[in-house]
């Protein structure tokens, strides 16, 4: 008996020690969001379901001619793609936890997309506040410093939108984009 009380007491503190390295998916969208869209405090669609992201397998070659924006070094880099793989293949956002997010299920998405290309030009919304986001769980250093993360948006049903994976550092307590790299776009 007094070993689970142990472990009872054991916890908080492996919680702190946790919540230390990794910030909390939805918290880190927060953060980051405004940085990539250059938008604060817009409502925004997000398909609710997310994957793990596709970091898990990086050309270093490549990151350093076209996609790293400051250097990273190698084994920040390992790190991270370590936790991509470890990150669990589906996750489900917590919309009442994202600032400005209506989330939206794959079949709302797609009406939602399908809806946009019929709209006439002169009768669509702003763009950006219109698009489907889509974003992979973010991952983390170990060190909770680093971090990588996929992001999209599709615009319409079509070919409309782009995607890329960012590579964030934190510095002076705000995240900054280290690393970006187009993974598609129309």
């Amino acid at each position: 008996m007094k070993p689970c009380i142990g472990w009872i007491l054991l916890l908080p503190l492996l919680a702190t020690i946790y919540s230390g390295t990794d910030p909390g998916a939805e918290q880190f969208i927060n953060a980051v969001l405004p940085i990539v869209t250059g938008e604060t405090g817009a409502k925004y669609y997000l398909e609710e379901d997310a994957s793990a992201c596709s970091f898990r397998n990086f050309d270093y070659d490549e990151w350093v001619k076209y996609g790293l924006i400051d250097p990273v070094p190698f084994y920040v880099l390992n790190e991270l793609a370590e936790s991509c793989t470890k990150s669990p293949a589906n996750f489900r956002w917590r919309a009442d936890q994202l600032t400005g997010a209506i989330c939206l299920d794959r079949k709302a998405a797609s009406v939602q997309l399908s809806d946009w290309t019929h709209t006439p030009a002169r009768h669509r919304s702003h763009f950006p506040r219109n698009a489907i986001f889509f974003f992979s769980k973010p991952a983390f250093a170990e060190n909770g410093q680093y971090a990588v993360i996929d992001m999209g948006f599709r615009c319409d049903d079509r070919q409309c939108g782009m995607g890329a994976t960012y590579i964030f550092r934190m510095e002076k307590s705000k995240w900054k984009v280290v690393g970006k790299r187009m993974k598609w776009g129309s």
